[in-house]
């Protein structure tokens, strides 16, 4: 279990101080952690390639931190894969072609591929 303690002490400190994980502690009976999975299992996913604005509590404020899964605006991430409806968001839609629109949340319009960055 040393390897646990190591990981939440260093790797997920970073989630942690965003709010997104329980801290740690370690009661000293070299069981899992307090407030980690434990013997029950458990798992930790990653969103990525999303806007950060798309997953911030403050599009405007990153230092607010970001929201649980339970609060994203799905549809503007992934739309609806059930019914095949494009996420909301210009910046999620899935294209090897340019995008067109404006991102709501973001406040960014798309650019075309020839603008300057």
């Amino acid at each position: 279990m040393n390897g646990l303690r190591s990981i939440c002490g260093v790797t997920l400190a970073s989630f942690v101080a965003l709010g997104l994980l329980p801290a740690c502690s370690d009661d000293g009976d070299g069981g899992p952690a307090e407030g980690v999975a434990g013997n029950a299992g458990g798992g930790f996913g990653g969103i990525v390639g999303v806007p950060w604005q798309l997953l911030a509590r403050d599009p405007k404020d990153p230092s607010q931190g970001y929201k649980p899964d339970f609060e994203l605006a799905w549809d503007q991430i992934a739309g609806d894969t059930d019914t095949y409806v494009d996420p909301a968001d210009p910046f999620m839609v899935q294209s090897v072609d340019p995008r067109s629109g404006t991102s709501t949340t973001a406040g960014e319009s798309t650019a075309p591929p020839e603008s300057a960055s």
